[in-house]
């Protein structure tokens, strides 16, 4: 995790909440997704727990990543997707800046103290929008509402070369049953 500096992405969103990212990350080093590191808009940069006609993102319009808050870098707050949900300051809930994280956090995961830092692994990043918190209208158009995706400044493109060819790879699932405004769509970025 050490080599993370920079995620960014542009989106377009008519309505509703901007997308996050969740950074995929193996704990334990046995090459499976133990966790991850979430940074969404609401906590990614104060002020915090917001609500949604409160935030300042732009609307009907193209923005970079989480347009006034900025974009995933050291300065940014992720927390921690096997924590209790909450406000930034709510008992349980486990955050902190990126910089923060990968000096090393420690925390509890299922009674066991585990560290966080720099030499954990990344497995993939998900850029997901999220239409079961509001309706998010951005996801009339989903293969066009997320482009421009930069991982430490360096663009990540949709590639026709065999897997084990590609550094990254992108893949974006849409759910098969879209329940009207309770749904996902999620972008994945793997790590080659």
């Amino acid at each position: 995790m050490s080599q993370l500096s920079t995620i960014s992405w542009d989106v377009f969103v008519d309505a509703g909440y901007i997308a996050h990212v969740d950074v995929i990350i193996d704990i334990d080093g046995d090459g499976v997704r133990d966790d991850a590191l979430v940074f969404e808009y609401d906590k990614v940069q104060t002020p915090s727990d917001q609500l949604i006609v409160d935030m300042n993102f732009q609307r009907d319009a193209w923005v970079n990543t989480f347009d006034d808050k900025g974009i995933v870098n050291d300065d940014a707050i992720a927390w921690l997707s096997s924590g209790l949900s909450g406000g930034l300051n709510s008992p349980g809930f486990i955050n902190g800046l990126l910089s923060l994280w990968k000096s090393g956090i420690a925390t509890d995961i299922d009674g066991s103290t585990v560290v966080i830092d720099g030499s954990t692994v990344i497995l993939g990043f998900e850029i997901e929008i999220d239409s079961w918190i509001i309706q998010s209208d951005d996801t009339k158009n989903p293969i066009s509402t997320i482009r421009n995706i930069q991982i430490n400044g360096m663009p990540v493109e949709v590639s026709l070369q065999p897997l084990d060819s590609l550094e990254f790879n992108v893949e974006t699932e849409f759910a098969i049953d879209i329940v009207p405004n309770i749904y996902t769509i999620t972008t994945t970025v793997d790590l080659r």
